[in-house]
């Protein structure tokens, strides 16, 4: 009787200390994630505005100019448009890198579907990488604006939404969630 009695006290002790660690997990990457997606915010915000101004250049038509508006725009406003964006991006950089470090951590801990976690994190951080690459070409003012490779850069980063960031970074948060509701659930059985 004493060795069961042992033997199941080691194994509740086990299961205790795996569930202070998942919902330690937890607790840490949930408040990762709020951080980031609050910082993150204001660079969207910023990306709606300078795309106000990028529509405004490419409304405009300069006779003789055969460089899209958006040229023009990155020309006289991409340098210092994409430092402020950049700047507020910095201020992600803490929670970008817990959120990193964490999800490769979680990859151990036994989480019931962890893939699901793993890819919407990926995903939220994505848009963090989405817009420093959109500030990266505006900000290069100096490109060869008659290199078509170059010009296809542009229009694609013109192409980037606001709204579609904030939906992504939504859509995945929601996703995350479900991942957070399902294995509290399964911690406190």
């Amino acid at each position: 009787m004493g060795r069961s009695r042992c033997y199941d006290c080691t194994k509740n002790m086990e299961k205790q200390s795996k569930a202070e660690k998942q919902t330690s997990f937890l607790d840490e990457l949930t408040e990762a994630l709020h951080e980031f997606i609050e910082y993150i915010n204001e660079p969207v915000e910023m990306l709606r505005y300078v795309k106000i101004s990028i529509e405004t250049y490419q409304s405009i038509n300069i006779p003789g100019e055969s460089q899209p508006g958006s040229v023009a725009y990155v020309e006289e406003s991409g340098e210092s448009d994409s430092a402020r964006i950049n700047e507020r991006l910095d201020k992600c950089a803490p929670s970008l890198s817990r959120i990193r470090s964490l999800i490769t951590k979680g990859q151990v801990l036994g989480f019931r579907d962890y893939n699901n976690c793993y890819d919407s994190c990926q995903a939220i951080i994505t848009q963090h990488q989405r817009l420093h690459a959109f500030t990266a070409i505006i900000g290069g003012g100096s490109y060869n604006w008659s290199h078509p490779k170059v010009i296809g850069a542009l229009e694609k980063a013109v192409l980037m939404e606001p709204d579609q960031i904030q939906e992504a970074l939504q859509t995945n948060y929601s996703y995350y969630l479900s991942f957070l509701k399902t294995n509290y659930e399964s911690v406190y059985k």
